[in-house]
């Protein structure tokens, strides 16, 4: 009996001890949304080519901009993270480079182009339809570049050892590089990507469709997904309903023969 307490006292013990360093592991890590705010678009950073590069080489021209935080070498997250994004990208209906850009940002000072080359070519064969180099960009920095964009993305993370605790999300910025949209997760529901690009977009790309998908949605901070805003779908609904009522009465005002003679009258 008494060996069986100790061992249950001990047990008690580790779970304690597993859960402060749970606790520790998670301090400081999260996502602060800065919906509306900008990122510096000066800040600098290589390609996967060993190029550098600035942000801004990769706004403007009417195109949002996805940007992943990860880091290369991670065993966990980031690849899964990295893998829902390909899924994302080959679902979606508008063209990766033509409408919109993604950009892989490390967050690992220590990691350089050779690594990211590497990761860039293993997503690249991936890409099912879609011109992998020149739309999807894997960058690396130095650490005060990495920390300031990061701060600006409100993406917290912290290193153990030689590896990071962080959270799993993409930010979606609007071609002069305003924080648009985040979405959490390692899968992205393709109507989330799609309405989060057209949205970010200001109306710049997607279809007539599209823009009407984006006013009868709102994006859900609890959920983080979009949801239908019933108010704002039975308003189009009455808009189409007096319309079509306006222009079946039209056509019967206009066939009716009584009417036709009151106009040829008039124009005598």
């Amino acid at each position: 009996m008494r060996v069986l307490t100790i061992i249950l006292f001990v047990s008690i013990g580790l779970f304690a001890q597993a859960d402060r360093d749970a606790g520790a592991l998670k301090a400081g890590v999260g996502i602060d949304e800065h919906l509306g705010s900008n990122v510096t678009l000066d800040l600098s950073f290589y390609d996967e080519n060993g190029q550098q590069v600035h942000l801004r080489d990769y706004f403007g021209a009417d195109k949002p901009v996805v940007i992943a935080p990860v880091y290369y070498k991670c065993p966990g997250f980031c690849s899964t993270i990295l893998n829902g994004l390909t899924t994302a990208l080959n679902n979606e209906e508008l063209k990766l480079g033509e409408d919109f850009t993604v950009l892989a940002i490390s967050f690992n000072p220590d990691e350089n182009h050779e690594l990211a080359l590497e990761k860039a070519k293993n997503y690249y064969a991936m890409l099912e339809g879609q011109v992998g180099p020149g739309n999807w960009h894997f960058l690396t920095g130095n650490p005060s570049q990495i920390q300031t964009v990061m701060q600006e993305l409100g993406f917290r993370y912290k290193r153990i050892g030689n590896e990071f605790s962080h959270a799993s999300m993409l930010a979606i910025l609007s071609p002069t590089g305003a924080i648009s949209r985040y979405l959490y997760g390692v899968t992205f529901p393709k109507r989330d990507f799609h309405l989060g690009l057209v949205e970010a977009s200001e109306g710049k790309i997607g279809t007539t469709i599209d823009q009407f998908l984006v006013y009868c949605y709102r994006f859900n901070q609890e959920t983080g997904t979009y949801t239908v805003v019933a108010m704002r779908v039975l308003r189009i609904g009455g808009i189409l309903t007096l319309l079509v009522m306006g222009t079946f009465g039209y056509f019967l005002w206009k066939k009716d023969p009584s009417n036709k003679r009151r106009i040829r009258e008039n124009a005598n």
